[in-house]
């Protein structure tokens, strides 16, 4: 069962999906495809059938978490969903690898009154769900800081709107040490 959604399907996975006659979730982005008759659109109880029946589930953006979410909540994939998506909850997974790894969750709130003088630096402050690098910043000094939260209360409501919050969290954030090394 394929999830189609924002911001892109390729041809190339559109044609496949006729070619294979894959069921697809019935969603605005699916109706708008035009699908050949062999493909079919599943309503959410057929889609949520479906996957309980074979527990396979391809899609094609992360947008298509919050349907998972909605739909499927008491499911494994959820879980494991978060666990990836999930900065904080990642790290405490690992912690036990990396004893000495410091990390922290803070709220959009605490950004004015924490004290980045008890964090050593240079240190990484980011969304707890995120993608794309969205929101996240080295902060090297107080300066750096300063400039991060601006940006972040300025970018909180368009990060919000754009995403869902499965996806992007604008409201919570991550910071943690600055790991030297290529980012993959």
């Amino acid at each position: 069962m394929f999830i189609l959604e924002n911001p892109y399907v390729s041809e190339l996975l559109k044609n496949t999906i006729e070619k294979k006659n894959y069921d697809v979730v019935l969603n605005d982005i699916s109706s708008e495809l035009g699908f050949s008759e062999d493909v079919f659109l599943r309503n959410d109880e057929e889609s949520i059938n479906n996957y309980c029946d074979k527990k396979v589930l391809y899609t094609n953006s992360e947008n298509s978490i919050e349907w998972i979410v909605e739909n499927l909540s008491t499911s494994e994939i959820v879980k494991h969903i978060d666990i990836f998506k999930n900065k904080f909850r990642f790290r405490e997974l690992i912690q036990s690898i990396y004893p000495d790894f410091q990390f922290r969750e803070i709220s959009l709130d605490e950004l004015d009154t924490i004290d980045i003088s008890k964090y050593k630096k240079p240190f990484i402050i980011k969304p707890k769900y995120g993608f794309l690098s969205i929101g996240v910043y080295t902060i090297y000094n107080n300066d750096n800081w300063l400039e991060a939260v601006k940006e972040i209360k300025e970018n909180t409501e368009s990060h919000g709107s754009l995403f869902p919050k499965e996806v992007i969290s604008p409201n919570n954030y991550i910071i943690e040490e600055f790991i030297q090394g290529t980012e993959y």
